[in-house]
């Protein structure tokens, strides 16, 4: 049983799959069952946009699991999507610890660190985990981001594609080869990235809100349509390296700013919950810009950097700029 559902887990899950694990499992209270009952939760939260109270329900699964590897894996990526990010942060480096030459432990600790603001702590924890699993395609894509919010485009744009040879059917790599043309201030490339991204298959609920978010960069007309579809099929979700709400990019898309009441409601509900990330703050800020408060972005933005970010990426963001 435990193997059957750990295969439908795998290489990613659809929600037929994530829901067919889950009544497999039952109230099997074995660590390993309760470890894929919670990577089965971040899932419907996280990738399919079920409901951020997936997310308390893996917590509960797995925080118990002190000296279950997995378990506390699980919990740490429970921890990442909630926005406790110091909590996921002490969750890896006790992982870490207990396996330090295991290059998955080095890569999420360098997520956490690259997230809390220490980028070149985290790239070198990515360099790392690289030299030890280089077919390591999500590895690739963390290196990517932290590049990026260095300031590093050239690396972000290597690293982001040799995520996408790795990971040929996710999204996030095309979508991170996109941001670094911008980075460079290539826009034909940029462009020319956005055309391919938006003619891959859907991988998951939150590609409308990629391909969206840089359409609007671009001037693309498309992009009204797409931050519509994202704002009905995963209004909450967000992804990195932005960290916007779909319904932000509409604004940004349509010049209507009235999505951005969901914005905020959304934001602020998550700073209510304890989020210790940039995210809610940094979406709040383009909230304020794309109403035209200028004053009121700047102290945004100035929040958001205390939190972590480092930015912006982008020249002339669309969201950022009045």
């Amino acid at each position: 049983m435990i193997d059957q559902a750990r295969e439908l887990l795998s290489n990613p899950p659809s929600r037929e799959r994530v829901d067919e694990a889950i009544t497999l499992l039952g109230a099997d209270a074995s660590p390993d069952a309760k470890t894929l009952r919670a990577r089965a939760y971040i899932y419907r939260a996280h990738n399919l946009g079920l409901g951020r109270e997936w997310l308390d329900a893996a917590i509960a699964e797995v925080v118990d699991l002190h000296d279950h590897l997995a378990g506390q894996r699980a919990l740490a990526t429970a921890y990442a999507h909630k926005g406790w990010i110091r909590r996921q942060l002490e969750v890896e480096l006790r992982i870490l610890a207990a396996a330090p030459d295991d290059a998955s432990a080095m890569a999420q600790a360098g997520w956490a660190a690259w997230f809390t603001g220490d980028v070149e702590g985290g790239r070198a924890l990515f360099a790392r985990s690289i030299a030890i699993a280089p077919a390591a395609g999500w590895t690739h894509f963390y290196a990517a981001n932290a590049a990026l919010a260095a300031g590093d485009a050239g690396a972000a744009l290597a690293s982001y594609g040799r995520a996408a040879e790795l990971l040929p059917k996710a999204s996030s790599p095309l979508a991170g080869i996109g941001w670094s043309h911008l980075a460079a201030g290539d826009r034909d490339a940029a462009a020319q990235a956005t055309r391919a991204l938006a003619g891959t298959a859907v991988d998951e609920e939150r590609f409308w809100v990629k391909l969206a978010d840089l359409e609007v960069q671009l001037g693309v007309p498309a992009a009204a349509a797409h931050a519509e579809r994202a704002v009905r099929e995963a209004p909450e979700s967000r992804y990195r390296p932005r960290g916007f709400l779909a319904s932000t990019v509409l604004a940004a898309a349509t010049g209507d700013t009235r999505s951005l009441e969901q914005s905020e409601r959304l934001d602020r509900a998550r700073l209510d919950q304890g989020d210790e990330t940039y995210e809610p703050l940094l979406d709040l800020a383009a909230v304020a810009s794309l109403r035209g408060a200028i004053r009121e972005r700047d102290e945004r933005l100035a929040a958001a950097r205390t939190a972590g970010w480092r930015g912006p990426q982008v020249p002339d963001d669309a969201l950022l700029v009045v």
